[in-house]
């Protein structure tokens, strides 16, 4: 079990989170011996417009859009600030769409992410606004990951996913800046770059083994690697 500041568990429901709200900060600041979730999706949607929501359990997260939940993102901030908690965790067949506002991850932790999809997540569709990290930005083990817009800065790996796609949409840019590689890579990974602005120590690195390599095809951008 776990607490929840808010709890949608219809697919007909609606959540929506405006400025007019008042703008200010939502916060979870729940136990650190059980899970606390600050907004949890079961299903139906959520679109945040504005405002910022934080979470500071060690073993909570800000949100958590959960089955066949839908999480739009316009506006507004989503944050953690703690190890061992999450800004966006995305779970079952849950999908997340990213148009604008921020992500922000100050977990430290390895295996952190600003924006992080479970197994069998949908989908992951970045089309603006910024993703700061001091861990990973992006983990999607399997969910597919478009990116067409935005900005990332990471102090790991941008992105640790199995297939991902960066094309930046007609009058949109990417840019990423990383002190990791861009791309930390699984077995058998499909990624791609079509275009962007990229800065990073290197644009892969990879676990895979032998029989299990990945790819890379980048067919566009700016690169300073090495740095």
């Amino acid at each position: 079990g776990g607490d929840y500041a808010y709890f949608v568990n219809s697919s007909n429901a609606s959540l929506v989170i405006e400025d007019s709200v008042g703008g200010g900060r939502i916060t979870n600041a729940g136990t650190t011996d059980r899970m606390s979730t600050l907004i949890q999706v079961n299903s139906g949607s959520f679109e945040l417009k504005g405002g910022t929501l934080e979470n500071t359990s060690s073993m909570g997260y800000a949100v958590f859009i959960n089955s066949s939940a839908q999480l739009t993102m316009t506006d507004g901030e989503i944050k953690n600030t703690v190890n061992g908690g999450y800004a966006v965790y995305i779970n079952g067949t849950a999908g997340f769409t990213m148009e604008g506002g921020k992500v922000t991850q100050e977990s430290t932790y390895s295996s952190s992410a600003a924006i992080y999809a479970n197994n069998s997540a949908t989908s992951v569709s970045i089309s603006g606004g910024e993703v700061e990290s001091k861990s990973m930005g992006v983990y999607a083990a399997f969910a597919p990951v478009s990116v067409t817009g935005g900005a990332f800065r990471t102090d790991s790996y941008a992105f640790q996913t199995r297939y991902a796609t960066i094309a930046p949409a007609e009058g949109n840019t990417v840019s990423v800046d990383s002190e990791g590689a861009v791309f930390y890579t699984f077995s058998e990974s499909e990624n791609q770059i079509v275009d962007g602005n990229f800065t990073a120590p290197a644009l892969t690195k990879s676990y895979t083994q032998n029989d299990q390599p990945s790819t890379l095809a980048v067919s566009g951008g700016t690169f300073d690697i090495g740095k």
